[in-house]
């Protein structure tokens, strides 16, 4: 970015310089997947689409110190949304026991394993 875009950028509104974020923000995952499928040969072109986001994002910032009445009067639509994240089901423990917390609880828990695996071993010699 030229050092006439950045004056530019500080001319616009808090407002304006939030759609001109979302816009490189596009740019930049189009950029991206260009670049995945070799489509683009310019792989440094992210880097500065990437360094131009976060200076609209550091006059934002300016901005809205500078003047907190404006920053107020942007509605929750106006304001960029975060990016969705998809949610993975956490795995349930199928353990029912807790882990012991003294050196004692943890020798009388590793010999009650220690023999469930024995008579498990036992009943299956017997068996077979």
């Amino acid at each position: 970015m030229k050092r006439q875009d950045i004056t530019k950028l500080h001319q616009l509104n808090i407002k304006e310089l939030s759609s001109k974020r979302l816009e490189m923000e596009k740019q930049l995952n189009l950029v991206r997947l260009k670049i995945k499928t070799n489509q683009e040969k310019n792989v440094h072109l992210a880097r500065s689409i990437r360094h131009d986001i976060a200076r609209v994002n550091t006059i934002i910032t300016q901005k809205q110190l500078a003047s907190p009445q404006e920053s107020v009067k942007l509605t929750q639509s106006q304001k960029l949304k975060p990016k969705a994240i998809k949610s993975v089901p956490k795995k349930i423990s199928t353990k029912t026991t807790t882990k012991p917390k003294t050196k004692t609880a943890i020798k009388s828990q590793k010999k009650s394993s220690s023999n469930n695996i024995l008579t498990k071993t036992k009943k299956v010699i017997k068996k077979g």
